[in-house]
């Protein structure tokens, strides 16, 4: 929202985190994760999305840690990269495993 102080997400493996960058603040927002590597924010619609590398798997949930979805399930082997382009509503991922870079909508 606006005038919130701004956030850093902070993937600990098991765990995100967010910072205030203000105050320096920090509270985990979502926990009990197999292995978080790669995490970003989709300003437009107040979700974050985070990579497991174990799972394989790309989720979503809202920055509260509530309504946690699976995003992608399938294809995957090391997904190690991933942007979230919140202007034209694209997901960009890499997977070094497989040498691929992609694009999904």
């Amino acid at each position: 929202s606006c005038g919130a102080d701004p956030l850093l997400l902070v993937s600990g493996t098991h765990e995100v985190t967010a910072v205030n960058i203000k105050t320096k603040e920090a509270q985990v927002v979502l926990s009990n994760l197999t292995q978080a590597v790669i995490v970003d924010y989709d300003l437009k619609n107040g979700k974050f999305y985070w990579t497991d590398v174990k799972e394989n798997r790309i989720y979503r949930s809202d920055m509260n840690g509530m309504n946690r979805e699976l995003v992608i399930e399938n294809g995957l082997v090391t997904p190690d990269g991933m942007a979230v382009d919140w202007v034209n509503r694209n997901l960009y991922l890499s997977d070094s495993h497989n040498s691929r870079f992609e694009v999904a909508s």
